[in-house]
């Protein structure tokens, strides 16, 4: 019946329906969604390689400033990807945390040690699981990407609290005020 009703006004035709959504502005809307969702794709791949750098730049002997741009760069193009900030800000302090560790050890070893900048197996798999983390979550779908990183977030937060090296806690809560 609907269609008998635009038939008899005569308003069938595609030029029509076109210059009505037009007037009503839903056409730039869904070009913005479409631009924006190019956009966050590439920020996507941009928080991969960021990553991939923060995960390199941990181990002594740190360049700070290098670090520091770096977790910089990975929090902006997180946020044009719209990843949730609380997990990529909790990566971020673990990664900072590992490199203040690693960094540590680097500096108060022999200079001929090839393990100088090693540091707690268990530390580093905890980054490397944040790392992981943000990564599953920026290739989710938002519903599935909003409930992994929820049930990850706390699932780290728990390691975090099993880690009971007096280290590991002094670096943890320099790297938190340095980061937020």
């Amino acid at each position: 019946m609907s269609g008998s009703f635009w038939n008899a006004c005569g308003m069938v035709d595609v030029a029509t329906v076109t210059g009505i959504v037009g007037a009503l502005g839903a056409g730039s809307v869904i070009g913005s969604y479409v631009a924006g969702g190019k956009d966050r794709r590439s920020s996507r791949a941009d928080v991969l390689k960021s990553i991939e750098t923060l995960e390199l730049e941990r181990w002594g002997p740190v360049t700070w400033l290098d670090f520091r741009r770096h977790s910089i760069e990975l929090l902006s193009t997180a946020l044009v990807a719209q990843l949730p900030r609380e997990l990529v800000m909790e990566y971020v302090v673990l990664a900072r945390t590992a490199a203040e560790l690693s960094d540590d050890n680097y500096r108060q070893s022999p200079p001929d040690d090839k393990t100088a900048n090693g540091i707690d197996g268990h530390v580093s798999d905890m980054v490397r699981d944040g790392a992981r983390l943000v990564t599953a979550v920026a290739w989710s779908p938002r519903p599935v990407a909003l409930a992994r990183a929820s049930f990850g977030l706390r699932a780290l937060r728990s390691k975090e609290a099993g880690i009971t090296a007096e280290d590991f806690k002094r670096h943890l809560k320099s790297a938190r005020e340095e980061v937020v």
